[in-house]
């Protein structure tokens, strides 16, 4: 018996492939969009350890910035991701056309610097998701279009990216209201 259990420690010690290996780590930040994204990542699959930090209200360049002020992020490696979601919150009514243009530079430059810090770890940037709430010939949707072309190009440009492209998700995959994303999304 006691033979057994000295077995099993070497095998599990030695064993690459033991449940003592860390798991890679998923971490999503994003503004309310993410909401529950964690959790029901957590329970579709156990091969990452799945963290989320959610920042409701929060404009993509302040998760982008958080994001590259983590700590805990020097730790990552090339096994590991961060997925970040944001923009909805960048895209206010009252905006104007002059206002939406620098949106859409300070979104940007935000992304290029985070890209350029996590060279190390696997990066997925989600393009801003379409808003339902607005009306559909308003100039919002073309500054949407724009910030998502340039995240497409962002990127493509970059070996360590990856998109999720969250503005090709229908009006069913939005809440009643359109602006957020729901379960189906």
């Amino acid at each position: 018996h006691s033979n057994n259990n000295g077995l099993k420690k070497r095998l599990t010690k030695n064993n690459p492939k033991s449940t003592n290996v860390k798991k890679p780590y998923k971490f999503i930040l994003a503004d309310s969009q993410g909401r529950n994204l964690a959790s029901s990542l957590t329970n579709l699959t156990d091969k990452f350890e799945v963290f989320g930090h959610i920042m409701p209200g929060a404009t993509l360049e302040s998760i982008a910035n958080a994001t590259t002020n983590s700590i805990k992020l020097k730790s990552y490696t090339e096994r590991d991701w961060i997925v970040l979601i944001g923009g909805t919150n960048n895209i206010k009514v009252h905006h104007t056309a002059k206002d939406l243009n620098k949106i859409s530079e300070t979104i940007i430059s935000a992304l290029v610097n985070l890209i350029e810090k996590l060279k190390n770890t696997n990066l997925v940037i989600a393009t801003v998701p379409y808003r339902y709430d607005l009306h559909n010939d308003q100039e919002h949707h073309k500054l949407i279009a724009e910030i998502n072309n340039n995240i497409r190009a962002l990127v493509y440009n970059n070996t360590n990216t990856h998109l999720l492209d969250l503005h090709l998700l229908e009006r069913f995959c939005h809440t009643r209201h359109g602006y957020h994303i729901n379960k189906n999304g």
